[in-house]
Order: C-alpha cells, then structure tokens, then sequence
C-alpha cells in the first residue's frame, strides 16, 4: 500500500487487498484451512479491520466467489460478442472458459473438490449465475423465427455448463492436452447437439419437457 500514510489507506483498497489474500489462501489451504487471523496477518492488519471490511468468513468466501465469477462471465461474454464469423460463438465462449481454468489450476482443483459447506453453497451459487449467462448467450444466437424456448435454453444451458465444469475437472489429471485440444473435443461433442436444437419446436419439446406428438 505505498503511497499512502500509515492509517490513511482507503477502504476500499483494504477491502481489496483482503480479498486477494483470502482467495491465496483459500486455494493454498482450502476454506476450513484459512482463519480470519490467518486472512489478517498475510494482509497486514488486524483481524477487527478484517471483519468490519468483509464481515464473515463466509461472507468473505463469498466474495472471492463473486470476483471469480465476474472475472468468468466477462471473459465469456466479450468472447463470444467479438466473434467476427471466421469462429463459431460456442468455441469462443469454450476457448474463454478453457483458459481461464487454465489461468487458475489449483484454484479450480480446491474449490471443486472441497467438502466444506459454504464452498459448496458458494460454487452453487456460481452455477446458477453461469446458467443463466448461458442461457443468454443461446438466445441471442437462436435463428429469427425459432420457435426454441426459454426453458429448452435453460436445459441447454445446464448441459452446457455441466460438459464444461466436468471436462474441465478430467483435464486436471490431463495436463498434456493442449488448450485448443480441449476446445476442440468440446466444440465436436456439443456443437452438432446446439445446431439441432435450434430448430425444435413446441411441437416437439413442451415446457413441461414432455414430448408432444399431437397433429
């Protein structure tokens, strides 16, 4: 915090370099790991400053949750609104996402594999807000004049999501594949399904998700 007199550092900057810490130690020690003294002591301050900036520990899980997540949907987004045609939206979402598992190895490896409750809650918590990110990002490539729905493009979403998250954790054991070797297999096994999807009709998939072969 150079630059700033001793006890003239904004909150804000506090708050932030609380957060950076945290998020070290919680992907160093994992969450049941990491105390509000452990969080206080790597950021230089006292564990009162700690609490009245963050809060809870959960509280503070949180937070690093939601940088994240930002960080994530932001990529993905600005990703997928750059495509200029000469690559499909769904690999460029998949390449954004794929890199910034890569970025963030070990930090993907603790949080998935955590048994802690809050983490848990916490990435699930992520995963709803990743669906519905994607469930935007679907309709805004379904063709004018489909009849796809919202609730087809939440199911799609969801399977997307999940193909992802569990690709991503299988490349944690298989590091000699390349980044673009990854994209790859996940553009060949969804693409040709989100292609077909585009067309279906309430004819065919009710809301319901029940088939309906009527007329």
């Amino acid at each position: 915090m150079a630059g700033h007199r001793h006890g003239r550092v904004p909150a804000a900057l506090r708050r932030q370099l609380i957060v950076a810490v945290a998020t070290e130690l919680f992907v160093e020690r994992g969450y049941d790991g990491v105390s509000m003294a452990d969080v206080a002591e790597a950021a230089g301050v006292s564990k009162p400053v700690v609490y009245d900036l963050v809060g809870s520990k959960d509280r503070l899980f949180d937070e690093v949750m939601v940088e994240a997540a930002d960080d994530l949907a932001g990529r993905v987004a600005a990703a997928v609104a750059s495509t200029d045609g000469t690559r499909s939206s769904l690999r460029a979402g998949a390449t954004a996402f794929f890199e910034f598992v890569d970025e963030r190895r070990a930090a993907w490896e603790s949080l998935l594999t955590s048994d802690a409750t809050p983490v848990r809650a916490a990435v699930e918590r992520t995963r709803r807000r990743q669906v519905t990110l994607v469930s935007e990002l679907l309709a805004g490539e379904v063709p004018q004049g489909s009849t796809v729905n919202d609730v087809v493009l939440e199911a799609l979403a969801t399977a997307l999501n999940g193909a992802f998250e569990a690709l991503a954790q299988w490349w944690q054991s298989h590091p000699e594949w390349s980044l673009d070797a990854v994209v790859d297999l996940v553009v060949a096994m969804t693409e040709p399904g989100l292609e077909a999807m585009a067309g279906v009709a309430p004819a065919q998939v009710t809301s319901s998700g029940r088939r309906d072969d009527r007329g």
